[in-house]
């Protein structure tokens, strides 16, 4: 049962996922961050699109990138380390390129799931 207490504290997440392109996904994704952020909630966009747009999006130059998801699903780095706070308030988890590779490299491994640890948590 869910009160006002650990309310709270719960982590919700929502997915905005569709096999087409075009539909409206970043959009709706950044507009529902945006509002919950104005709402004083702590906010982690994971952008799985290997278009990234969420970077634009949200306002973040491209080389300022350090690390994406696809060096968290590939192992290279932790969620921890590639997360950026934007001007928004908003934290980003940011995608790139390299995620159209990341299918093929991770299909058939044992250690992909679980990959993004629930305990990891916005900083």
């Amino acid at each position: 049962m869910i009160t006002e207490k650990t309310a709270q504290r719960a982590a919700y997440r929502i997915t905005f996922a569709q096999c087409k392109g075009g539909t409206g996904k970043t959009t709706a994704c950044l507009s529902v961050a945006g509002w919950l952020t104005k709402m004083e909630k702590k906010v982690l966009v994971v952008d799985l699109d290997s278009q990234g747009n969420a970077v634009s999006g949200l306002g973040i130059e491209r080389s300022s990138i350090d690390g994406s998801m696809y060096d968290v699903l590939s192992g290279r780095k932790t969620i921890r380390e590639i997360i950026l706070e934007t001007d928004s308030g908003v934290f980003l988890a940011p995608s790139s390129i390299d995620l159209l590779s990341v299918e093929t490299q991770l299909s058939g491994t044992v250690e992909d799931i679980g990959i993004l640890n629930p305990s990891s948590t916005v900083p």
